[in-house]
């Protein structure tokens, strides 16, 4: 009888253990999503404003550089690296993601 309870006991212990690792891996991402989310954000703010001047009413109302950044998170972890290290890929995303808000504004 002891060594079943002991055997649960271990088993429930195991369970917990794995649930914790679970936690804390979804943390890290969560946290790591968040730093990138900050540094594209912080990259986007200056480029958006000077774009916004540049295009005028042609700018799509509903592209801030925070749903800009929203919408990059949707991208994959090494498209955010890309997307912080190379100018080119960088002004090929924004281009792609105002065509995109431009559309949304024009079939609203």
């Amino acid at each position: 009888m002891w060594a079943a309870q002991n055997g649960s006991i271990e088993a429930s212990l195991w369970q917990q253990a794995a649930v914790a690792a679970a936690a804390q891996q979804k943390a890290r991402a969560l946290e790591e999503r968040n730093e990138y989310g900050q540094k594209l954000f912080d990259k986007l703010l200056p480029y958006v404003a000077d774009l916004q001047r540049l295009m005028g009413n042609q700018w799509p109302k509903s592209a801030t550089a925070g749903k800009l950044t929203g919408l990059f998170l949707e991208l994959d972890k090494d498209e955010w690296e890309e997307l912080l290290t190379s100018e080119d890929a960088f002004e090929q995303r924004v281009k792609e993601a105002l065509d995109v808000l431009g559309d949304a504004n024009m079939n609203a």
